[in-house]
């Protein structure tokens, strides 16, 4: 502020209006009026409004993703059941050049492998959807150590049940 009142008077503001250059008059106002932490407060209340505010997006987009995802699962769901239900292939009924009546089996343009796929996929939309997990591993089988480690203390001599010796 010191500076600002200062070049005002430069740029030939008059005294009156000019409500200090002493820059120990303007501590003094500073520490009166509690100027800092006035500003500190401000600059506080609008970085937590802008958070919420931020905050308060993401939670309509998450919501809007989620319903979304809801409404695509139940989509492809019900086209994979549809597509289980219906005939990979459709019969065509034609007639030959001498008048008989032939029936051409005609393939579909998805395999059983497109049900599986769509099947999976809209699974794991309803499950992230209804924040469920999208996919679970299971690990068994047991490791022994002597198989992953060498044995340095007994220049790698062993018995057959893995112990040393």
């Amino acid at each position: 502020m010191h500076a600002k009142y200062r070049a005002l008077l430069e740029k030939g503001a008059k005294p009156e209006d000019v409500p200090s250059i002493s820059y120990a008059r303007l501590r003094i106002w500073a520490s009166w009026h509690r100027w800092t932490e006035r500003v500190e407060a401000l600059t506080a209340g609008a970085a937590r409004e802008s958070e919420k505010a931020d905050a308060q997006r993401i939670a309509k987009a998450r919501q809007e993703l989620r319903e979304g995802e809801l409404r695509l699962s139940t989509v492809l769901r019900q086209q994979a059941e549809e597509m289980a239900a219906w005939p990979i292939a459709e019969p065509k009924l034609i007639r030959d050049e001498a008048g008989n009546v032939v029936t051409i089996l005609m393939p579909a343009k998805w395999t059983k492998d497109t049900i599986s796929r769509l099947a999976d996929i809209a699974s794991k939309l309803g499950r992230l959807a209804t924040d469920q997990p999208t996919q679970s591993v299971e690990h068994s089988g047991r490791l022994r150590i002597t198989e992953i480690v060498a044995d340095v203390a007994t220049d790698g001599a062993s018995d057959d049940d893995g112990d040393e010796t």
